[in-house]
């Protein structure tokens, strides 16, 4: 097997070549032996880039021009990067076997071999549903144009928007997405890096005049637009960063140019303070050519990107941790972007309490395991005395881990888990997805992060075993609960949870969770310790009980059904509603129990949940969303409210209280 080593610094270029040694039938090619293109005499098995991904470089063309060639497409390629970072530099249209980010070692690297062997094998697979992350894009295109597939390709991408490509003997004869027709919805297909798909071989399709256009003639125009697409990180370090037009006005000389009238309509886009992804989104046509055509008005004098008014977006940030070498690390990270001020630096509790009542930074990361005061124990003081969005940054805090539930429980409002060796190195490859979460974080309205405090258990007359028993012996729950629990949301979740007292009048509360399954699964035994509700574990077919909450992660797609007197929940059958686990729990609350559904959003981004909640107030039934204020990821929350599709709640302390009057204000009664 070769490997191409795209490693121009020489990072990696020992530590492969000595892994190479120990293993049979492995060669090792430099891409400066290569040259940068692809070469016909020369079949690579596996690629692996390494560098400064946090700019625009040598590596990211090189990998593009590999990635993108008609021969070379499906070469997969080990990144040493985070994804976040190398697709906010370079538009990139993924394989699934591809890897990021992870410390090459050799026993990492045979696994990654054996797993590309075993992918060679089975990539051209077609299933009838299908993640893209388990089948990419380019993977399913190709294997569709090999077999002259005929048939209908439905696609859902992570904002739940619907489009479909209809196939005839490994031709288009027809595609829609959102606005976009034909080839520009297939153009911005082969640019996709999530979504999902549904195919239905051998359905009828519609006839194009000129018979179409064949797959293997479609995919590597893609390629090559999407390759154009990337120069445009030669001008802009950042597609948020505004852009303006110049006086040269040579964009639209030629009026015979394909597409010329949508073009205009982009370059008139281009006033006020609009940024590079502004217009993308906004664009007639797709996000490859639309930036295609941005790099080419560049190019030609056309346009110019507005300088960053760096004052005016200044985050003060204080850092704790006990390791100098640590704190050297963030400093680094943190001084490169201009939207960071670095008002101090501390190595404990004690220094962290100080320097937050000196310093009033917007955002403090912290430390879990320090001398004198740990991080936990700061953090306690901290929102009770001095509140302030903190991010705990520890090599102690994975997503199952125990000290990551007590973080949320106790204020933080994010948890960030760095390298454990704490290396330079390690902390700069994440360094763009930790300094995003930090500015959302320092944008959360302070109430967000609160010491959250357990309810006091309010006396009913009633035991546990007597409110199951109600359940048990037929006492339908009046209505349902329904929470989405979007990204970012789980602290507010939290702390809604254990305010809520037990209570056999609270329906039942079914959560789905924007977390993955083994995450939910670890913080059930948790929140079971600490709330005084009953918190459980959804599961298809049991019928729901009162005064319980219900958990269950958006990985999974679940109906809420009446049966036997109760309401329960199963499992969703295959279809296009699979993928879009909030609309779909929603829809089926309002079909069962119409009214007496209650719907509340926490947090969230994308499009899913939209429609849900507008149809759940269309049957009578009353949502509500948490302020955009205090969400992590305030995109979907705000949306709902824009529509009127919601009503806003300033709180989860507010919240739980408005729970607490079900069912007498909620219970079909209506929201005063």
């Amino acid at each position: 097997m070769k490997i191409l080593l795209v490693d121009p610094d020489d990072i990696l270029q020992g530590k492969i070549r000595e892994i190479a040694c120990t293993l049979d039938d492995l060669e090792v090619l430099s891409h400066k032996d290569l040259g940068n293109a692809p070469l016909g005499s020369h079949k690579v098995d596996v690629i692996i880039g390494a560098g400064d991904f946090s700019q625009l470089s040598k590596v990211i063309d090189t990998l593009l021009a590999w990635r993108t060639h008609p021969h070379t497409y499906l070469v997969p390629c080990w990144i040493q990067s985070s994804p976040e970072t190398f697709e906010k530099r370079c538009l990139w249209p993924r394989l699934t076997i591809d890897r990021f980010g992870e410390e090459i070692e050799a026993t990492c690297l045979c696994d990654w071999l054996a797993e590309v062997a075993d992918w060679q094998q089975n990539r051209m697979h077609v299933g009838v549903s299908h993640s893209l992350s388990d089948h990419s894009a380019l993977e399913l295109l190709t294997s569709l144009s090999l077999r002259n597939a005929s048939g209908k390709l439905t696609i859902f991408d992570h904002e739940g928007n619907e489009g479909s490509l209809h196939l005839r003997e490994g031709c288009l004869m027809g595609a829609t997405l959102k606005h976009l027709r034909n080839h520009e919805a297939f153009n911005d297909f082969v640019a996709w890096n999530s979504g999902s798909y549904h195919w239905e071989p051998n359905v009828s399709t519609p006839g194009l005049a000129n018979g179409g256009s064949a797959l293997d003639r479609l995919i590597p125009d893609a390629l090559q637009l999407i390759r154009d697409a990337n120069l445009l990180f030669h001008f802009l370090p950042h597609l948020c960063q505004k852009i303006a037009h110049t006086e040269s006005e040579a964009a639209l000389d030629d009026g015979a140019v394909p597409h010329y009238q949508e073009l205009r309509k982009i370059y008139h886009f281009i006033e006020g303070d609009v940024s590079a992804r502004d217009i993308i989104e906004i664009s007639p046509l797709s996000k490859p050519r639309t930036m295609s055509s941005l790099a080419k008005w560049f190019s030609l004098g056309d346009l110019r990107a507005k300088p960053v008014l760096e004052a005016l977006q200044k985050h003060r940030l204080l850092i704790v941790d006990d390791s100098k070498l640590m704190c050297k690390a963030l400093e680094s990270v943190f001084s490169k972007d201009p939207r960071f001020e670095i008002v101090g630096v501390g190595h404990d509790g004690y220094e962290a309490i100080k320097l937050i009542e000196e310093r009033k930074p917007d955002a403090v990361t912290l430390d879990i395991q320090m001398p004198n005061m740990d991080g936990l124990t700061a953090l306690k003081h901290i929102m009770i005395r001095n509140p302030k969005p903190v991010v705990i940054l520890s090599a102690f805090t994975k997503e199952t881990s125990q000290l990551t539930y007590d973080s949320f429980k106790y204020g933080a409002v994010d948890v960030f888990a760095k390298p454990s060796n704490g290396s330079l190195e390690a902390m700069e490859r994440n360094a763009e997805e930790l300094r995003n979460r930090i500015i959302q974080a320092s944008c959360v309205r302070i109430e967000a992060a609160q010491y959250i405090r357990r309810s006091r258990v309010k006396s009913n007359g009633s035991s546990p075993s007597s409110e199951q028993k109600g359940d048990a012996d037929g006492t339908s729950p009046r209505g349902a609960i329904i929470v989405l629990c979007g990204t970012g949301g789980f602290p507010s979740l939290l702390k809604l949870l254990l305010s809520l007292p037990r209570s056999q009048s609270l329906p039942p509360m079914i959560a789905c969770m924007a977390l993955s399954g083994r995450v939910v699964e670890a913080l059930i035994p948790n929140l079971q310790k600490d709330s005084q509700m009953r918190i459980q574990e959804a599961s298809h077919g049991k019928l729901l009980v009162s005064g319980a909450c219900y958990l269950y992660t958006h990985e999974d797609c679940l109906l809420l059904r009446k049966d036997n007197g109760g309401v329960c929940l199963k499992e969703c059958s295959t279809g296009s509603l699979e993928y879009r686990p909030f609309n779909t729990l929603l829809y089926s609350a309002a079909d069962s129990l119409g009214d007496r559904t209650l719907a509340i959003l926490i947090s969230g981004t994308g499009e899913d949940g939209m429609d849900g909640m507008r149809y759940v107030r269309e049957a009578g039934g009353q949502t509500l969303v948490l302020s955009p204020k205090v969400c992590l990821k305030p995109d979907l929350p705000q949306r709902l409210l824009d529509h009127g599709y919601a009503r806003e709640v300033i709180s989860p302390s507010e919240l739980a209280g408005l729970l607490e009057g079900y069912p007498r204000v909620y219970g079909g009664g209506g929201v005063p």
